[in-house]
């Protein structure tokens, strides 16, 4: 549902305004590289570590999306002061979380492969551990959001049941999240502090690689804690629920495209791939009208050519016509 507030004043026009093209362009960012790095990992060979790079890049595709809606009405004039409805952050939030137990399993698991290099974790069972936590997750984030909407809709009380189960509910969300994202950036920085005495610049990178996708989830989690602390207030609720995982979105692509060389290399390809194309289109299209002008040019010649000669032909034979008629005195 959308909550009609008072008319917005020129500050906050502008502001919505900033907000929304801030979130467009952040959409049309995290839109072309989260699809990116999982076509760069779907060409690398299967292991754990690459089916978890491209569950994060999906996730985060999923969480960028719904703020197209957010800045569409973020930019309209006649929709702004406009509540857009809870259920886009609702989404943003659960994909951004579920991105960030990903991200965490996949420091956990590299800290794994770097004290046990012989041993063989399970990928089936890793898979089954990771559904579980993300359906605990999404149970727990709707039924949190649809005792919200029943609360909202009753008018009930601080006091009353279903706001005390809400509440235990948030509490768990955010107890989770801050745990993975605890257990994640500790493993990141062991594995790095780790590998900080060896001679093994690849794996140092990505487990800074890792480390570093990490930790702006600190922020994300310490924004939600504020907004409902200050129950939603000053503008924490755009923050924590859009703003904050749609930076996300964009920013995690962006770490592995900076750190890691076959993401670059393919970049370099596709760029040149269609910069190929484009280029012989462009040169197959201006042959094209060139070939077309050149016909029609032509054609347009022999066209004018030949009238003008039956002119001349014409005009030829009329004077001769002329000069008979004059010589014969008719």
């Amino acid at each position: 549902m959308l909550a009609l507030l008072d008319a917005p004043s020129a500050l906050e026009r502008g502001l919505s305004y900033i907000y929304g093209f801030l979130l467009l362009f952040l959409f049309l960012f995290s839109s072309f590289l989260n699809p990116l790095i999982l076509y760069c990992f779907k060409q690398r060979k299967p292991s754990l570590i690459n089916s978890l790079y491209k569950r994060v890049a999906v996730l985060d595709f999923l969480a960028n999306l719904p703020s197209l809606p957010v800045a569409v009405i973020s930019l309209s004039p006649s929709r702004q002061g406009v509540f857009w409805p809870s259920s886009l952050g609702l989404l943003a939030c659960l994909f951004g979380c579920e991105a960030q137990a990903c991200t965490s399993l996949l420091a956990v698991t590299r800290l794994i492969l770097l004290l046990q290099p012989f041993y063989l974790l399970s990928r089936p069972l890793i898979r089954l551990l990771l559904l579980l936590y993300l359906l605990l997750k999404t149970v727990l984030s709707l039924a949190a959001w649809f005792l919200l909407r029943e609360i909202e809709y009753s008018s009930l009380g601080p006091d009353s049941r279903l706001t005390y189960i809400h509440d235990i509910l948030v509490t768990v969300c955010f107890s989770l999240n801050f745990l993975s994202c605890l257990v994640g950036v500790a493993c990141s920085l062991a594995a790095y502090c780790k590998l900080r005495f060896r001679e093994e610049a690849v794996m140092l990178r990505s487990s800074g690689t890792v480390l570093l996708m990490n930790i702006p989830y600190i922020v994300s989690i310490a924004c939600n804690v504020a907004a409902v602390r200050l129950q939603f207030q000053y503008g924490f609720y755009y923050a924590s629920f859009i703003m904050l995982h749609v930076v996300i979105s964009a920013y995690n692509p962006c770490v592995i495209l900076a750190r890691t060389a076959h993401v670059r290399e393919t970049l370099r390809g596709l760029v040149g791939m269609w910069r190929g194309r484009i280029q012989g289109a462009v040169q197959h299209g201006g042959e094209r009208w060139r070939g077309r002008i050149q016909g029609a040019v032509q054609d347009g010649g022999e066209r004018w050519r030949g009238r003008i000669q039956g002119a001349v032909r014409e005009g030829g034979e009329r004077g001769q016509l002329h000069a008979v008629i004059q010589g014969t005195g008719l």
